[in-house]
Parts: C-alpha cells; structure tokens; sequence
C-alpha cells in the first residue's frame, strides 16, 4: 500500500496532494470556479530547532499542522508538500493572523509563538507544477518582505474560446499589526 499521509503531522503528503489538486482540478472542469493554493512556511524554524531541539520542532510542526487542518473549509485540503505544512485553498490572511495568535505549550512552564509566511497562486488551466512554482516564488517574496506576511502571484486563465488574454500578476502583503505598529 501506499502511503498518502507525513507520519509526524497525518497530513496528505505529496501523493496524497496529487490525488486531492488532481481531483479539485476535475471537479473545476464540471462545475467551474478555480483551483488556488498556498504555501506555509514557519519562520525562523531553523532557530526553533537549533535553541529548543528536533522534538521541540516536531511539536511545533505538529501544532500548526492541527490547526491548520482545524483553520479550512471541509472542502479544502491540507498537505506537507515539503518541509512545512502547507495548505491548499485556504483564506491566508485568516490563516496568517490565527497562526500567530497561537501559543504553543514546549514545556510546562514555557509555550513558544511561531509566525508564518505565506506564498498564493492559483491553478491556470491545470497547469499544477507552474502553480506551485509562483506560489513559492511568492511565499518567497513574504520572506524577503519580512516574515509573518502573505504574498500571492496570480495570473488570468486562458480560454480557448477568445483570444489569448496577457497574464498579469498581482501581489497583494498582508502584514500583521504587531508589524504595523
């Protein structure tokens, strides 16, 4: 058997987000409407690991995994693609702001608070691989734009029926009021 979820946080893996973006992907040529995904990055994660340790850093991960999965619609997916959770078709900027809001308890006495970055795009005519690569370019320039914010790149679908329309991106930063101030 294969298997379609990450030990450590019982999210889909990557094969498991194949068969979940392959199905939505369908399901959009039925009824229409659009496939979007994101990409979720705990910052500073390596300074967790290296000050705390690895348990300490599963914890973490375990952590945001749950409330991420806690955080989406039933209708959306969550996934540890990569290093990090990620989600698939989530309202980031809730996301981002309940992330941070979380305290989580490390040791009896001490809890850590985490923030994540986040990368947006959507899925132009079922061109997955492409998706994911402007989503990482994007979660990419949340980094560059300081952390604890979300950046998306989005571009105008293609129909077959008009003609060929430019792309456009657009970027949208959603920073935190503890950055504002």
């Amino acid at each position: 058997a294969v298997a379609l979820y990450d030990e450590l946080t019982q999210l889909l893996n990557r094969r498991g987000f194949k068969q979940v973006i392959d199905q939505q992907l369908a399901h959009q040529r039925r009824v229409g409407g659009g496939v979007g995904l994101m990409l979720v990055d705990i910052d500073h994660f390596k300074q967790v690991n290296d000050r705390y340790g690895h348990d300490v850093g599963d914890k973490v991960i375990r952590h945001i995994a749950w409330n991420l999965r806690r955080l989406v619609r039933d209708t959306d997916s969550v996934c540890r693609y990569g290093g990090d959770p990620e989600g698939v078709i989530i309202a980031a900027n809730t996301l981002q702001h309940a992330i941070e809001a979380l305290s989580i308890p490390i040791f009896e006495e001490e809890s850590l608070s985490v923030t994540v970055s986040i990368g947006c795009a959507n899925v132009v005519n079922g061109l997955i691989e492409k998706a994911l690569k402007r989503a990482d370019e994007a979660l990419y320039e949340s980094k560059r734009a300081g952390r604890n914010c979300v950046s998306g790149r989005f571009e105008a679908p293609q129909s077959v029926y008009s003609l060929p329309k430019q792309a456009h991106r657009s970027r949208h930063f959603f920073r935190s009021a503890k950055q504002q101030n």
